[in-house]
């Protein structure tokens, strides 16, 4: 016997609690099943109690009501652009041994000027560094970098389907890494590199991986830059969760203030603004 099958058995015992909703189909009930196993929500050792924990996470952080029942619109949330990152990650993650981190780019997005991206991700490592005690460093040499970013269109890395997975980052596997990682975007994908028009925001899930690469796993906070799902208005790192636990991983940041850049000003803990002269 498979784990989905496995679990779909110990989920009939969950049957006569959700009584007669009648959102429930059993294409919903298998589609939300499938869902938990195949991104590490479940797993072989799976209860009808954690089965039930597991549905609930998946509805918080889609932002939908927390009620333990695989309907309909739970089963809607399985079709949400999200992060490749898997919940197994939560318990794996480590953090770098060190706080000067470099980055390059072997590949860019189509649709957005070099220069421009490379505004954006210096935007990106500035929202991090002025939560936590983190710096970060642009180079030409992807073999000399910590981070190597790129874009693959590739199905065996999770990609090639445009609204589905739209990134994933390697995350640091030990307390002290000090190895290389590497963020890939997907190809299918198109992105927008400003406030406005249609597309994915390149800032926001760039921001998103790049805390995974930092040792920071998904949250289960709706609201939070860290969750799993592309929220366009989430821009940066947020009370309270993603900057509390940066902290917790690098301590407050370089200087014991933060940091403000010429790259955007902060309008609120969801929204940045950008400088006229980044996009051009």
């Amino acid at each position: 016997m498979n784990v989905f099958d496995k679990i779909l058995g110990e989920a009939s015992d969950l049957a006569e609690s959700w009584g007669g909703d009648l959102s429930i189909d059993a294409e919903s009930v298998q589609t939300v099943l499938a869902y938990l196993v195949g991104w590490d929500y479940l797993d072989a050792a799976a209860t009808p109690r954690s089965i039930e924990d597991a549905i609930r996470t998946l509805q918080g952080q889609a932002g939908l009501d927390v009620d333990g029942v695989p309907g309909t619109r739970t089963a809607s949330a399985t079709r949400l652009p999200r992060c490749g990152v898997r919940e197994a990650f939560r318990f794996g993650a480590g953090r770098w041994g060190r706080r000067d981190l470099t980055f390059a780019a072997t590949s860019y997005v189509d649709g957005i000027a070099i220069q421009e991206q490379d505004e954006i991700f210096r935007a990106g490592c500035d929202a991090w560094s002025s939560v936590c005690g983190l710096s970060f460093r642009q180079i030409d040499d992807p073999g000399l970098a910590d981070l190597v970013l790129s874009v693959s269109g590739r199905r065996s890395e999770d990609f090639g389907r445009r609204h589905g997975v739209l990134a994933w980052a390697e995350m640091p596997a030990s307390p002290s890494w000090e190895g290389q990682l590497r963020i890939k975007f997907d190809d299918a994908e198109i992105w927008r590199g400003n406030k406005s028009g249609p597309g994915t925001a390149l800032l926001n899930v760039w921001t998103h991986e790049l805390g995974h690469a930092i040792g920071l796993d998904l949250s289960r906070e709706r609201g939070a830059l860290m969750a799993p799902f592309y929220a366009p208005d989430v821009e940066r790192p947020v009370e309270p969760d993603d900057e509390s636990r940066a902290v917790s991983l690098y301590g407050p940041p370089l200087g014991g203030t933060k940091n403000r850049t010429n790259s955007f000003e902060i309008i609120d803990s969801r929204t940045v603004r950008f400088s006229e002269d980044v996009f051009q």
